[in-house]
């Protein structure tokens, strides 16, 4: 990881390739640890504009957990998060919003409502709306985290947020 964000990117994923094979040999393909470094991985070529690999790393990586945890395991929420993200910065919207949303679900469920990483999933999910004309459903999504972000933050707190982005 730490050579991936030293830019040395090329490196970064030999050496994590090499480490994904230890702990499949040792460990097995679906152990916590295989799938957190695979998911490392996959995160790198997302990050290095391999998302279309990311994508499929990040799919495999959630059937994987779903398998081993069920359908509603915060870490299956999580990855499916990551592949929203993935298949947004594919172009498509129409893949990542229902993965963002199954992510939503799951992560509500595990950290409530105001936790940021759902609020974060959330604002994904509204962008990735509003760049697949689903206009209102993206208004409802801000809407909402507006709303939660105002009882946490307080009205005037918001308002001087609101006065840096204009």
């Amino acid at each position: 990881v730490a050579m991936g964000k030293s830019g040395d990117p090329i490196k970064a994923e030999a050496e994590m390739r090499a480490l994904l094979a230890i702990f499949a040999r040792r460990r097995g393909p679906d152990h916590d640890e295989s799938l957190s470094c695979r998911t490392a991985l996959a995160r790198l070529l997302d990050d290095t504009g391999r998302s279309h690999e990311a994508a499929k790393e990040f799919r495999e990586i959630v059937d994987a957990r779903e398998r081993m945890a069920g359908t509603d395991d915060l870490e299956a929420g999580r990855t499916r998060h990551l592949l929203g993200d993935a298949l947004a910065g594919e172009r498509n919207y129409a893949a990542a919003i229902p993965e963002y949303q199954k992510a939503e679900m799951i992560l509500e469920k595990h950290l409530g409502i105001e936790h940021a990483e759902t609020l974060l999933n959330r604002s994904n999910l509204a962008l990735a709306q509003g760049e697949h004309q689903q206009y209102e459903a993206a208004e409802k999504e801000l809407k909402e985290i507006l709303a939660i972000r105002e009882r946490l933050l307080g009205a005037n707190d918001i308002s001087v947020l609101m006065t840096c982005f204009n």
